[in-house]
């Protein structure tokens, strides 16, 4: 029996004292139950994504006349890239669909807390596809709850509970169940068989429409120390062809582009705009006072400009410095000067300048 949610088996032999054998392929990842020891109870999501995929190769192994017998979350194996296989058919009842006769092994086999009822009292001509119904509700109710649907202290109290009580409903264990899922899991751990689903299929249908969110998942493992490749050492050759062939044409534009921008930032608008004619640029103003002395005998005229913010535009024009010179000290002026204009010194006269005006 082959299918991709089912362990593959490569080759199978038998040892020179009659030991029998099977290569299986390699598995990376880990069991849920391993899983579900680590981190307690799983995800609704991460339960059903599970449940639907052993259901797809259950149905193909009924198919086929083989009964697991033993689905567990030991059996069920969570790989790396988000797929589960169900592994160990080696408690599995093969059926001869021609002729109806069951091949068995002899007495009870399986796991106690997983077993059907029917299978836990020992009747095993009743053991069929609905037992490994039964045991994936309850690989569901120990993975959403964490606990198993039977309690006891001993295995032979495990097989009588298991062959004599119902299961609990889920949801009194775990409220977050919705309710559709926690249907399909009671209706699969119904005590009487007739009351269970027909086979995998159908139950594998009424999960996916109970459960219509994506179930894809994946438990990543950190990867052991041990088997982390082993680091080769390269050669200089190999350096030089690992350098070129990091190295990209178009890399060297990465470093050149933003320098562009930022002396074109540098020379835009604002740093090309020229100042009205004759007046200063705004970086040329000062927040200091600006004194202007007339030549007279007797007054100097002193003005002080408005001080100018360091925040006026560059487009705008600077506002203008008016003297408030007298008309009085302009007339005096002008007389002193033989009625020409006085010069505006922009800086103030010398202590020597004012007493050769004076006299």
């Amino acid at each position: 029996m082959r299918h991709p949610n089912a362990v593959a088996v490569l080759d199978d032999g038998e040892e020179p004292d009659g030991t029998a054998f099977l290569v299986m392929e390699l598995l990376e990842g880990r069991s849920l139950a391993k899983l579900l020891g680590e981190r307690g109870a799983l995800t609704v999501c991460e339960v059903v994504a599970a449940a639907l995929s052993i259901l797809e190769v259950l149905a193909a192994a009924h198919d086929n006349g083989v009964v697991h017998r033993d689905v567990k979350p030991g059996n069920i194996f969570a790989t790396v890239d988000g797929r589960f296989k169900l592994l160990d058919f080696g408690v599995a009842q093969v059926a001869d669909l021609a002729s109806g006769v069951v091949t068995q092994t002899g007495g009870t086999l399986g796991t106690p807390a997983f077993m059907a009822p029917e299978q836990a009292a020992g009747r095993l001509s009743e053991v069929d596809a609905l037992t490994d119904i039964w045991a994936v509700g309850a690989t569901m109710f120990q993975l959403l709850t964490n606990r198993l649907v039977h309690q006891a202290s001993s295995r032979n109290g495990m097989i009588v509970a298991a062959a004599t009580v119902s299961a609990p409903p889920i949801r009194s264990l775990a409220p977050n169940v919705p309710i559709q899922v926690a249907h399909v899991i009671e209706r699969a751990l119904a005590f009487e068989r007739c009351e269970r689903w027909p086979n995998a299929r159908a139950m594998h249908l009424a999960l996916r429409t109970a459960y219509r969110e994506p179930t894809q998942v994946a438990f990543v493992e950190p990867l052991d120390p041990e088997t982390v490749p082993e680091q080769r050492p390269t050669s200089a050759g190999d350096k030089k062809q690992v350098q070129r062939a990091r190295f990209k044409p178009w890399q060297p534009l990465l470093i050149i582009a933003p320098l562009l921008l930022g002396v074109l930032a540098l020379l835009g608008p604002r740093g090309r705009t020229p100042s009205a004619k004759g007046t200063p640029p705004a970086s040329a103003l000062v927040t200091r006072p600006v004194t202007i002395f007339a030549a007279t005998s007797s007054v100097a005229a002193q003005v002080s400009s408005a001080k100018v913010l360091d925040t006026i535009a560059p487009t705008k024009t600077p506002p203008k410095v008016e003297s408030k010179v007298t008309p009085g000290a302009l007339s005096v002026a002008r007389r002193a000067s033989g009625n020409k204009p006085a010069s505006v010194p922009l800086t103030p006269p010398t202590d020597d300048d004012l007493l050769d005006r004076r006299k």
